[in-house]
């Protein structure tokens, strides 16, 4: 990628732990228009990172800046700038899928309700899948329910989307058909999505920057070839 801008940098930062976990510091930078996907043996300890990157928790040491190319500031401070999807996100199950999209935009009162769902529909229109978004969670296939979660963080219009586990639950073709979109977001509307625990078939093809968790430290690749090799030497298992 070329013209990208540092969004997030850290330096030496070990995020907070409740289970007061040996964590190791963590110095790198989140760029513009990117797709930054963490892996490494531990995926809970990976998530714990995303959610320090994210601002959600503070670190317990280092630095960590928010949008460095702007005035520095906290990263609460730029929502809805920041969204972040955990593994157990969810639906509301009350509402259907096309409502439950509405939500957020409706609440911070982005638009009238004629606009929000045209935006809406725009997004949803661009996973061509054969949904019927009119149904309740409960009887949504788990793909489904995964894109109306992106989609309705996306009405936010954030600059970085943070996923945990993108692909847990899906069958191989659902896995395909969701790391594609993923891809073309970053594509089309040059906004930065950070996973954990991705399908390496998807890092393969669509990551811009892998950062593999060692026990003792992260190691930083930008392209594929290179991590295979590591992972050759090293004889990681996935």
């Amino acid at each position: 990628m070329t013209d990208t801008q540092p969004l997030i940098r850290t330096v030496a930062a070990i995020p907070s732990d409740k289970e007061k976990t040996a964590l190791i510091p963590l110095t790198c930078e989140i760029n513009s228009a990117s797709l930054v996907c963490f892996l490494g043996q531990r995926f809970s300890i990976l998530n714990i990172y995303l959610r320090m990157l994210a601002g959600l928790t503070d670190p317990q040491a280092g630095e960590i800046e928010h949008f460095v190319s702007e005035q520095t500031t906290p990263a609460h401070s730029h929502f809805p700038s920041i969204a972040y999807l955990n593994y157990n996100s969810t639906l509301l199950s009350i509402l259907n899928g096309f409502e439950n999209v509405l939500v957020p935009a409706l609440y911070h009162q982005l638009g009238t309700r004629q606009e929000i769902e045209q935006q809406a529909q725009t997004l949803l229109s661009e996973l061509n899948y054969n949904a019927n978004h009119k149904l309740l969670p409960t009887f949504m296939s788990m793909l489904q329910r995964k894109h109306l979660l992106i989609v309705r963080a996306l009405m936010l219009k954030p600059q970085i989307l943070f996923i945990e586990n993108p692909f847990a639950g899906l069958e191989l073709e659902e896995t395909a058909i969701l790391g594609h979109y993923l891809s073309e977001l970053v594509k089309n509307k040059n906004i930065t999505i950070v996973t954990s625990n991705a399908n390496l078939d998807f890092v393969e093809y669509y990551a811009h920057h892998i950062i593999y968790a060692t026990e003792h430290e992260f190691q930083f690749f930008k392209q594929w070839q290179d991590f295979l090799a590591y992972k050759q030497l090293h004889r990681l298992k996935f």
